[in-house]
């Protein structure tokens, strides 16, 4: 009779545990992250150019699942700026349009209420001689990644490459038989500059005056609750 009530109890201590445990993982707004998807999986959400964008998950954790656009969706500038100045993440033309009119016009209501706002911090060039060495960290919907989200998720320059959309080549993207050139937010080693990632998936750093080319292709990321 001993061993059925202590049974009882256990099965009834474990039902408690579980009752005042939050099964949902929270996001930064305060919203409850109960996400359907999983590291490595293949999503549409939005759209982009006439046709739905398709996101690879490269992450997941407290603040939602962390995606990248499959495709290089548009080809811009990172900035229209061509003087020898130092102009980053923060205040680039690139990052105003991704957060403005990107989001805007590439997501319903109901979506943006699933696109989490994000820390986006400062990340300057990997190279020693890098001249863009300070910078603020932001707060973003959508933002580029970094050369070192690059370096964690994508764990080769096949891994790296990227298919160009119809839009971006329209538009001036160079297309490396079907891949694209696409952006990083990280600073290159001149003020000037931001890191490439090329069509072959290997890295471009050290040329000058990259942040106005407008033959890059833009591949947006975001943290979503999905």
């Amino acid at each position: 009779m001993k061993s059925v009530k202590k049974i009882v109890s256990v099965v009834l201590a474990g039902i408690l545990t579980l009752g005042m445990c939050s099964c949902g993982k929270k996001t930064g707004n305060g919203k409850s992250a109960e996400l359907t998807v999983k590291k490595g999986d293949t999503v549409t959400f939005g759209s982009y150019g006439g046709k739905e964008i398709e996101w690879i998950v490269l992450d997941t954790g407290d603040n939602g699942a962390l995606i990248v656009s499959k495709e290089g969706l548009d080809a811009k500038q990172v900035d229209d700026q061509t003087e020898n100045i130092e102009y980053l993440w923060e205040d680039c033309d690139l990052r105003a349009w991704l957060n403005g009119e990107f989001y805007d016009k590439s997501f319903s209501d109901d979506e943006k209420k699933q696109i989490n706002k994000s820390t986006v911090k400062f990340e300057k060039s990997p190279e020693e001689m890098s001249m863009a060495n300070t910078g603020n960290d932001v707060e973003d919907y959508v933002f580029l990644l970094s050369y070192s989200e690059a370096e964690k998720y994508f764990k080769s320059d096949a891994d790296r490459q990227c298919p160009i959309s119809d839009t971006a080549k329209n538009n001036g993207g160079k297309d490396f038989s079907g891949n694209c050139q696409w952006w990083l937010r990280t600073s290159g080693v001149y003020k000037n500059s931001f890191i490439i990632v090329k069509d072959d998936g290997s890295y471009q750093i050290t040329t000058r005056n990259t942040g106005s080319q407008t033959e890059v292709c833009v591949r947006p990321a975001m943290w979503v609750t999905i």
